[in-house]
């Protein structure tokens, strides 16, 4: 399976907040993409008992055309 928003999820682990240029159309697509990449890589730390990334939250503006996702109330990524 290819994993077409691994770097989008990778740089949002670092930055905190990222903010992208897309078509409106293509909106619902990302955001479910992005919070399928964190659930993929929050379920096996879950299961070992490791800290999880925290709540994904998201703003899509279809008049800019624009989606910022922000990442909030994380451990992991403090440890980091």
């Amino acid at each position: 399976m290819a994993r077409r928003y691994k770097e989008l999820w990778d740089t949002l682990k670092i930055k905190k907040k990222v903010t992208i240029r897309c078509r409106p159309e293509k909106m619902p697509t990302i955001i479910q993409a992005l919070m399928k990449e964190k659930s993929m890589e929050n379920a096996p730390r879950k299961a070992l008992d490791l800290p999880s990334f925290g709540r994904l939250e998201y703003k899509a503006n279809k008049e800019d055309g624009t989606v910022t996702f922000k990442l909030v109330s994380e451990v992991l990524a403090e440890t980091l």
